[in-house]
Order: structure tokens, then sequence, then C-alpha cells
């Protein structure tokens, strides 16, 4: 029940709703703290304890949050949330969309439980996006100044929402761009839906000092939030989201930030609209990992590939990446190659959820494909499905798929010479450690890192920094694939188009990738896996 516009993934907010479940949920405690948060906040109103200008505050952000179809109830409960205090409690902006007096009672409960959390950190729907933007901007603004930036440009990217639910989505991203240039810092804005590896290329390539990526991923429009990139091309990592996030938390949300207007700041060229040149420029250094094209084009007339996007941002480029490698039979889910935020045709666009394959499977037994490949809306994850010997199609999961790529990437290279000196790979310890006896084996050095792929930048730019490796190949288990110095991030695009590369070798030897993960493991040892969702 709990709902965000501008929802930001901080664990302290996870840890913070655990707390309440714990402590509320079926227990008779629950009954008497609503009554006694139900008292005090009634009794506060009626003393005129939280002032006017809050009071100002919630009717400003229900002018803007009414056009979302937000209660104004909440939007007063959570303008009230950042300024009430008992003792050393601060009160906490959260409205659970109840509507009415409910949303003031939850408000209460939440911040009498949570303490210390303010509410520039949690915010709910009610609040105007906008205005939250313009927070959140502010902040990293700053930092952006203090890094010694204050002119440099940003980028933002727009993934995962459809234009017509857009509003949201769109209206972030141009919100987002005007307080940036209203502060002097030039802006490019990608023209329309881009997938999330190509934010990280362009701010490697533009050399700017950030990156913005709006988007709900695989998850439902509410779930709409910020990804955040900084110079190197890698999300933030922890010390750079805890600067950013202290600066939020000194901004006044309606007050503390200027802004100007989109379409003047595009004609006085403070934003400048970026689109397919760019797409060339990622096209181009996806298609330099290609290892071996011949062996694409011994089989291309023989192999058939299945593509889903799941109503996402891949729909153009990963095509066109296997087009350009030699694909000449791909089959796309024309009922999923339509962007739309509702992913109407799936219950979840993950490809990490086999059942969301479903029609690609139909297809894919239609044509006699040997292959299917989906990306998430965002098109930085993908997920497999092989067809077997008796005419099915199994699930490849994240681990197997990252260690027959890593077997593949070593082999292949060493076979066509590319291989670089001091080869290096990596994997987060949540992945398999097959991984690590692959390249044991294959004397390619190997390091485990912290979850996510910001820590397996930073330790490729460690690499880089001190010349030690060349890193060749990362992964990890939830599906997603790093490879080349282009990016820093996980990239469905370049990994689609290396999982057709090496199905296409393992045709010509007649195998399919089940077969080659069976030879995989008598040739590395078994491994079980099995994830657990808690």
């Amino acid at each position: 029940i709990f709902r965000t516009g501008c929802e930001y993934e901080y664990k302290r907010v996870v840890l913070m709703l655990g707390r309440i479940k714990e402590i509320l949920w079926g227990t008779p405690t629950a009954v008497i703290i609503l009554l006694v948060g139900a008292y005090f906040t009634f009794a506060l109103l009626r003393r005129g304890a939280f002032g006017k200008k809050s009071v100002v505050a919630a009717f400003r952000s229900y002018g803007s949050g009414g056009s979302d179809g937000i209660s104004p109830f909440s939007s007063l409960a959570t303008a009230l949330g950042g300024t009430v205090g008992i003792g050393s409690i601060t009160g906490v902006g959260i409205a659970l969309s109840v509507g009415g007096a409910g949303s003031m009672l939850w408000f209460w409960l939440c911040g009498l439980l949570c303490g210390g959390i303010k509410y520039a950190e949690v915010v709910s729907a009610s609040c105007s996006r906008i205005r939250m933007n313009g927070v959140f901007v502010g902040g990293a603004m700053y930092s952006l100044k203090t890094d010694g930036h204050k002119t440099a440009a940003v980028i933002f990217s727009v993934c995962g929402i459809l234009a017509s639910f857009g509003t949201g989505n769109m209206t972030q991203a141009s919100a987002v761009g005007d307080v940036m240039a209203a502060n002097g810092i030039h802006v490019r804005f990608f023209d329309a839906l881009r997938p999330t590896p190509e934010l990280s290329f362009a701010v490697l390539h533009y050399g700017t000092a950030a990156g913005l990526n709006i988007t709900a991923s695989h998850n439902p429009k509410e779930y709409n939030g910020y990804k955040v990139y900084w110079s190197d091309g890698a999300q933030l990592p922890p010390h750079k989201a805890e600067a950013i996030a202290k600066q939020m938390e000194a901004i006044d949300i309606f007050t503390g930030f200027k802004t100007c207007d989109f379409d003047e700041a595009v004609a006085e060229g403070k934003i400048e609209i970026i689109g397919q040149e760019t797409d060339e420029l990622f096209l181009e250094n996806v298609m330099t990992q290609a290892i071996d094209k011949e062996v694409v084009k011994e089989v291309a007339d023989d192999l058939r590939i299945v593509y889903t996007p799941f109503h996402g941002c891949g729909y153009k480029l990963v095509p066109e990446a296997l087009r350009r490698l030699g694909i000449k039979h791909l089959y796309p889910v024309e009922q999923q190659m339509v962007i739309d935020g509702r992913f109407p045709t799936v219950e979840s666009p993950n490809p990490e959820n086999p059942e969301g394959f479903y029609l690609a499977v139909d297809l894919a037994k239609r044509v006699n494909s040997n292959l299917i490949i989906g990306t998430d809306p965002d098109s930085d994850r993908i997920g497999t499905m092989v067809r077997g010997a008796d005419g099915e199609y199994s699930v490849i999961t994240g681990n197997q798929l990252g260690c027959l790529l890593l077997d593949y990437v070593i082999n292949a290279r060493r076979a066509t010479g590319t291989m670089p000196e001091n080869p290096g790979a990596m994997a987060s310890i949540v992945s398999t450690s097959m991984a690590r006896t692959i390249c044991e084996k294959n004397g390619v050095h190997f390091e485990d890192t912290f979850t996510g792929f910001k820590f397996m930048a930073e330790l490729v730019n460690h690499w880089d920094a001190a010349g030690t490796y060349h890193y060749i190949f990362a992964f990890e288990e939830s599906y997603g694939y790093m490879m080349g110095n282009y990016v820093r991030d996980k990239d469905a695009v370049t990994a689609s188009m290396i999982v057709a590369e090496m199905a296409a070798h393992y045709h010509k030897l007649g195998m399919t990738l089940l077969d080659a993960l069976k030879a995989l493991y008598e040739k590395y040892g078994y491994y079980k896996e099995k994830t657990l969702n808690l």
C-alpha cells in the first residue's frame, strides 16, 4: 500500500518499512498506536501546531499534485510531515495514499516509529514531481559544483515509460533539464527513449560531469525514479550518493531551487537535443565487441533468433546490432515491440521470469527458432531461452549465461588472437563461484566485487589506473553483463550481440547452448544454484 511517484532506493527506507511491518502488522499494538496517533494529530491541528507555512506548502503541493490524481489530503499530510518534530523525533513525510485523515494518521505513525529520517529522503506520490526534481537536482548540482563542474554538461535519457503515460516521465526529465540549465549547466537531452547503457556511453563519450536516467525498469510507472551516473560512466558509489542526499536535506522542496522554460533553454543552446548520431556512435562501439563475425556468416542461413524487448526501449538498437552482426533470420515479437509502460501483454516484463516469454515461445515454435533473447524495458539486462532436442524451450539462468559467455569470450579471443595481455574478469559476490574456476583454469585473473555494477566499474577503473589487468568481461547473476570500455554498467545491447555470436559458434559445432552448458559442467565441475525471493 506504499505508493510513491518519486521513489529513492535508500536502504534506510527499506529498513524503515520493514520495521513498521514487524512492529504493527498482525498485532493488537496497531490499534492502540493508531488511536494515540489520531489523538495527537488532531490535537495539534486544532492548536495550529503545524503552522501557516506548512498549510500553504500543502496547498501548493495540492495545486500541482492534484493533476497526477493524488488525494489533496495526502498532499497535506506530506507537507505537514516536513515540519513536525517532537523532541529529537523528526516527522517523516509519508502519506499512504489512503486519503482523508487516514493519511495524516499514517504519517504521524511513521514519524513516531522512524524519527530522524527527513522527509526530503522519502517523498510520497502526493509531492509535486517537478518540485521534487528540483530538490534532487539542487543536491546533485551542488555536488557538481563542489567537484569543480560548475559549467559541465549533464546528459539525460528517459527509459521504461511510454510518452503517452509519459507525461510523468517526460515531465520529470524536462523539469530536471530546466533546473540544470537555469543554473548554468549545459544539458544534452535525448530526443526519445533510449537504453540505459547508451546513457553510460554518452557520459563517457561527451565527457559530461554526470548523467541521469529516468526509469521504472520492469516495475510499474508508479516506481519511476532516477538512475544517476557520474563522470566515469558508472552509477553513483555510496559516498557520492550520500553527498547528494545530504544536500537534498538542506533544500526546501518548494522554494530552494530555480528553473527555466525548457523550449527557451533549447532555443538559447542551454539544452542540446541529441539522438540518432549518438545511437550510431554507440552501435559502432557495440560492434567492436564482436569477436568472430565469420562464424556468424557461416551459419546465418540456418540460425534463427526470436527477440522481445518486453515493450521497452531495446526495440530499436538490439535488432540493429544483431543485423549488423550478420543475423539474417531475426523474428521480433511484434506485440511487444510497442513501447508501453503498462506492459499489457505480460504480468511482469522482468527477463528473470520465464512466464513473460510465452509470446516469444509461441513465435519460436512457429518459426523453429534456435534461441530466444529478451531484454528488460530499459535494456540493461538480458534473458534467454534455448530450444532443446525435444523442441521445448528451456531457460538459461543469469549465472549459467554468465559462465557460458565468460568461457566463450576467453576461448574465442585466444583463437582469434585478440586476447589482451593480463586479462581479467569479475563478478559480484552473489554470483556463482563457477566463474572463478573458469578463470583460474584458463589463466585469467578474477576478482569478486560487492553487488552492483558500480563496484565492478570502480574495479575496472582501478585496474586501468594501476596498469595491472585488462578487463574482458563482468557479470552478475541477476542477468546483467558488461563488456567493453565504452560503458560502465550492464548492457543488454552488447550482451545480445555476443550471445547471438556465441550461439552461432556452437550451432556450427552442432550444439545448442544447453549442450554447451553441459560441456562446461563436465570441464569445470557441476554447480547448483537456487534463488530465494525474500
